[in-house]
């Protein structure tokens, strides 16, 4: 944890380093690259972060480049209807 409770650049490293790369890679079957999408905070962005990447083939991707809004009729469509079903299911056990 920071001083201030906030990220920095050493401490998104170290996570990346320590937790999601371990994490992303368990069951990996196969040569081919991860990708990995961020929100653009400067922490996603250094030089450290950036070298890590490379060195274990993860695409870092900022949001802007994800098709998220194509999937937004999902969650309109599918998924609400479907996390409504269960709350009243599970509020009315």
């Amino acid at each position: 944890m920071s001083p201030n409770g906030w990220t920095d650049d050493f401490l998104c490293t170290e996570w990346f380093r320590k937790v999601l790369y371990p994490q992303a890679t368990e069951h990996k079957v196969s040569d081919a690259p991860i990708y990995f999408e961020n929100d653009g905070h400067g922490s996603h962005e250094t030089a450290a972060l950036i070298e890590l990447t490379h060195k274990h083939n993860i695409i870092l991707l900022p949001s802007h480049h994800t098709p998220t809004h194509k999937l937004q009729p999902l969650d309109v469509g599918v998924f609400w209807p479907f996390a409504r079903v269960w709350l009243d299911r599970w509020m009315n056990m």
